[in-house]
């Protein structure tokens, strides 16, 4: 196959950023992902001076679901792995596992060729780091959330004693975890202390944008009631069918921090739109929490208004320069 020299340009910029010279680099990808993502990144990997493995498995049914034993046994021999798979492998066992066994790991979920050389790709990474940090640096310290929307979210959660984890692109520091394209700090809410309402009006993992919007009721952690139209019912139909008890625990909180990410119908580059914010459905034991569950839903709202600690933070999706320096 003739290498397409475009696509390895840009399938080179994340793995200068994190690939060092000598490793092992597991590419882990499936029939999906476009065979030109993948030759491209096993060319820019050895351009590099490292060493890649390419595992390619069958396409996953959702976010979430294990890959195979054989390649989770590949991913613990690992320096870095890159994740190039048509879903998230971010919130399974097999990563978790390889993280504890030393492995870094940069998530590219549901790469295309438009998304990686378009839109949040094409970044200025140190703006997105920097913003990023300052977002973190501000959660690791924040006790309580509340979010509102115009159209009707509001939602109180604490996230006193969660971490908080920049993903930048960059893997760097004790945190191991990055992905591409990226720009979004994204956090746990504490098991059972969310209460409120969610109004969905951007993106869903599996569903894309949404037609109308969609209204989550949130209990003690959990969503207690779906509403909306037949995007609700998808959402709905999904969690109950390929899920478990816990697909229904609000299991991430995150804000985005890449000024160049794009409204697209995929909720990976959406949920990077900076001033938005996104929850999650599902595990968090990768983000410090305490919860499995086979999925991990993300969800879009588009302007949110979010207080820290009471302290206004973001105003109508934008977020506020003073707060940044007052919190």
């Amino acid at each position: 196959m003739k290498m397409n020299i475009e696509v390895f340009r840009y399938a080179a910029v994340p793995v200068q950023m994190n690939v060092k010279k000598g490793e092992t680099v597991v590419i882990l990808t499936d029939d999906k992902v476009n065979y030109e993502i993948q030759e491209a990144l096993v060319a820019a990997v050895y351009y590099e001076g490292a060493t890649p493995i390419l595992v390619r498995i069958p396409p996953a049914d959702s976010f979430g679901n294990e890959p195979h034993k054989v390649a989770a046994a590949a991913l613990l021999e690992a320096d870095l792995i890159l994740s190039a798979c048509s879903t998230a492998m971010t919130h399974t066992d097999a990563i978790r596992e390889a993280l504890k066994s030393g492995a870094r790991y940069l998530a590219m979920g549901g790469i295309t060729i438009e998304s990686l050389t378009n839109g949040a790709a094409t970044a200025n990474y140190e703006e997105v780091t920097e913003t990023s940090l300052q977002i973190a640096e501000i959660l690791d310290a924040c006790k309580r959330i509340r979010v509102t929307s115009s159209i009707g979210t509001d939602l109180t959660f604490s996230l006193e004693g969660r971490p908080s984890f920049p993903l930048t692109g960059v893997i760097s520091g004790q945190r191991k975890i990055a992905a591409f394209p990226d720009g979004e700090v994204a956090t746990a809410p504490v098991e059972g202390t969310a209460n409120g309402t969610i109004v969905i009006d951007g993106v869903i993992h599996h569903i894309g944008k949404v037609s109308s919007p969609i209204e989550l009721t949130i209990k003690d952690g959990f969503v207690t009631r779906i509403e909306g139209n037949e995007d609700a019912q998808k959402l709905e139909r999904f969690l109950n069918e390929r899920g478990d008890a816990n697909s229904f625990n609000l299991g991430e909180f995150a804000i985005g921090t890449n000024k160049k990410a794009r409204l697209a119908d995929n909720a990976q580059e959406s949920k990077k739109m900076l001033g938005t914010i996104h929850f999650a459905l599902g595990d968090n034991r990768t983000l410090a929490g305490h919860t499995y569950s086979k999925t991990h839903i993300d969800c879009l709202i588009l302007k949110p208004n979010v207080w820290i600690d009471e302290k206004q933070f973001i105003a109508e999706g934008i977020i506020l320069k003073e707060a940044i320096v007052k919190l």
